[in-house]
């Protein structure tokens, strides 16, 4: 743990999803955050039995939203 408090590894995991989110550049508005992560981002600290972060990120994909050729799209669905 940092002297904040917070947990390195969750911090590591962020910066990774983080870089990855920059690195899809244009197809990032085809990427929508699903999971656990999902769920505390937008909920935030509650009285539950469980951690109150997680270290994975669950990416999917809208085949319809990328601007890629039409074979991949077909290839995704």
């Amino acid at each position: 743990m940092r002297e904040t408090g917070v947990n390195e590894i969750y911090v590591l995991s962020r910066r990774v999803l983080l870089d990855a989110l920059e690195a899809l550049g244009k197809h990032r508005q085809a990427v929508i955050l699903v999971g656990s992560q999902a769920v505390y981002l937008h909920v935030g600290d509650a009285d539950l039995a469980v951690a109150p972060f997680t270290t994975d990120g669950d990416l999917a994909i809208v085949p319809d939203d990328l601007e890629i050729v039409d074979k991949w799209k077909i290839t995704l669905k």
